[in-house]
């Protein structure tokens, strides 16, 4: 009788290794799905003869005579293995390269998933399309109350204009030049509307050795100058040089912009024998510009690129990290959240405490082996089969017992 029911529990077992294969192979194109793995363990057994320890000269000791009393599912472990990377060019799909999950939030609670088929929904916000569920963003901890910072990536908003306050001058002055010599430049602000103006400058040689008087001019009105000095090797003097801010009054901006002070930067010429020229190589203001499009980096900086051509970066992405991956639960949508046994979730920006990186434009598929799975199969098919077997050798076993009776 003992027979039937092992068979029966190997019946079970792989009944359930069977289920387990199934939703494998179900999954094989689900993005970011780790594989499951059925382990099996032997049941108690039946102890039939205790083990004896040897005694005197002429008798050794004997083993233990068991009968085993079947088997059972002693876990059925998550897979959390690396998936391959399939490439799909859209900004907004992502994939984990090594360790980490994405963390998503529905307001009260957090989510964590390695399917990184995200898209922008009508606020501008990285969520799930499946489940609305927002993107987590790398911030600082919540206080108690606060929500968690997301990923919001708003196509088409603007930003405001930045009037010029400081700018950078590079370039030479020729040291042969002869006194009363001018050298002309030009230089590009904006002013507080985005407006651009160019600042016309005058470098004039004097006759004091290695000095240079410099003039700027707005629209016809003076804006500026002041005296730049160079030492017996070429360098610019910040001792002997006056290099006062700009000073620009909104009546000569003219445009209904405030009026402006911008620092200038000259420490960068030089004086030595060759031809003049001095450009402007840096300054700090731009027009308003609208979000025309965005670049996702390894490090899951999201970089805003504007139609000025000013770059803005507009969040980070988090990933978080498990002492245990394989102890998280499965929710379904390609989710899932912490137990007691998967640890608290570290969460941080990607490449640090030991977090994988993001591809932009990629999504990571199944890890599931799809030849390995099929040679399972057929395992758990013969393993099935013969506990069936079993059975039906046990069954006309007792039916010809009960025949000895008739």
């Amino acid at each position: 009788m003992s027979a039937l029911f092992t068979a029966v529990s190997g019946i079970g077992s792989y009944q359930t290794k069977l289920d387990v294969i199934s939703n494998n192979l179900a999954n094989l194109n689900t993005p970011g799905f780790k594989a499951g793995r059925v382990d099996f363990s032997d049941l108690f057994a039946q102890m039939l003869r205790p083990a004896t320890a040897p005694s005197g000269a002429g008798i050794g000791g004997m083993n233990p005579v068991q009968i085993g009393l079947g088997v059972q599912v002693a876990g059925i472990k998550t897979l959390q293995t690396q998936g391959v990377l399939q490439v799909t060019s859209q900004p907004t799909d992502l994939a984990v390269q090594g360790n980490g999950f994405f963390v998503l939030t529905n307001g009260s609670n957090m989510f964590y998933t390695r399917a990184g088929g995200f898209v922008l929904d009508a606020n501008g916000d990285l969520v799930m399309p499946t489940t609305g569920y927002k993107v987590v963003a790398v911030g600082p901890a919540p206080q108690l109350g606060e929500t968690v910072a997301t990923v919001s990536i708003p196509l088409g908003s603007i930003l405001n204009a930045q009037a010029t306050t400081e700018a950078t001058l590079v370039g030479n002055l020729d040291a042969i030049a002869a006194t009363g010599d001018v050298v002309n430049a030009t230089m590009r602000i904006y002013d507080s509307l985005g407006v651009a103006h160019d600042v016309a400058l005058t470098f004039t040689k004097t006759a004091t050795v290695r000095t240079w008087n410099w003039n700027a001019t707005l629209n016809s009105n003076a804006v500026g100058s002041g005296t730049i000095q160079f030492d017996t090797s070429g360098v610019f003097d910040a001792v002997g040089s006056t290099v006062p801010p700009l000073n620009i009054t909104a009546a000569v901006l003219g445009t209904g912009a405030a009026g402006m002070s911008v620092t200038l930067d000259m420490t960068a010429l030089t004086q030595t024998r060759a031809a003049s020229s001095v450009t402007e190589s840096a300054q700090n203001g731009f027009p308003s510009g609208l979000l025309e499009s965005f670049n996702i980096s390894q490090d899951g900086t999201v970089t805003g690129v504007y139609s000025n051509g000013r770059t803005r970066t507009l969040a980070q992405i988090a990933l978080a990290g498990f002492q245990n991956p394989s102890g998280l639960v499965r929710l379904g949508d390609n989710l899932y959240q912490e137990s007691t046994n998967s640890g608290l979730p570290q969460i941080g920006a990607p490449l640090t405490g030991g977090l994988g990186s993001i591809v932009s434009g990629a999504l990571e598929g199944s890890n599931v082996d799809l030849a390995g799975t099929f040679a399972d199969m057929l395992v758990t098919q013969r393993g099935f089969q013969a506990n069936s077997r079993v059975i039906t050798t046990a069954d006309q076993l007792i039916q010809d017992l009960l025949n000895l009776g008739r």
